[in-house]
């Protein structure tokens, strides 16, 4: 609680901007700072990942029966979003061409809550997920349980993620600025941002579902 006290938003923006400019970024001075939130239980958010990690095997050819079997066995199903509760039975070949893009990129929100639990050491804009992420997470395939990860995970400090939320709030400014002009950047991939700020803006925001959160610039 303190630590969340303490932030100064103001301060934060500033370092982002000056980091942001190191890295070839183009800054919108114009864009606010971030208001203090409270961050998500440290087990809600494994529990997420958790969720996140299952429903992509589905794009990886896992039949969505064994996928709900998994869930149901380590009593993950109140944590899945009225939108992923929908797509669920739901085949890999069932999936719209877009319904399929989008469960591939959610690897990249698993690889910000990753990152949230001290997983991985940093989220370069301009990298996909790292090859470890699978060695860090439960088989489904063999039916490793969740709770030995959702027991162990524990999130960044408080201040950590919010210098991290407002980072790539403001590298996601210019990742759809050049998006928008058709301008090739080799310092941010904006598929890659959008996923890992979601992740992140959900982690501090207690009071929107997942499916409900926005992602404005």
């Amino acid at each position: 609680m303190l630590d969340r006290i303490l932030i100064r938003p103001r301060a934060v923006r500033t370092s982002s901007e000056s980091r942001l400019r190191a890295l070839g970024f183009e800054v919108n001075p114009h864009l606010p700072y971030l208001d203090r939130t409270k961050a998500r239980p440290h087990r809600e958010v494994a529990s997420r990942a958790m969720v996140l990690m299952a429903l992509l095997q589905v794009y990886f050819h896992a039949p969505p029966s064994a996928i709900s079997d998994w869930l149901r066995e380590n009593r993950l199903l109140p944590h899945l979003s009225p939108s992923e509760t929908a797509l669920l039975p739901v085949s890999r070949d069932e999936l719209s061409e877009q319904q399929l893009a989008d469960r591939f990129w959610t690897i990249e929100a698993l690889w910000a809550l990753a990152w949230v639990g001290s997983l991985v050491d940093d989220l370069p804009f301009d990298r996909p997920v790292g090859g470890t992420l699978a060695s860090m997470l439960p088989d489904i395939g063999k039916r490793e349980p969740a709770e030995p990860f959702v027991r162990s995970y524990r999130c960044r400090p408080y201040h950590d993620l919010f210098r991290q939320v407002d980072l790539h709030y403001r590298a996601h400014w210019f990742a759809r600025h050049c998006h928008l002009r058709g301008i090739e950047t080799k310092v941010v991939d904006l598929d890659i941002i959008l996923e890992r700020r979601k992740a992140l803006e959900w982690v501090l925001d207690r009071s929107t579902p997942w499916d409900e959160i926005t992602l404005d610039t």
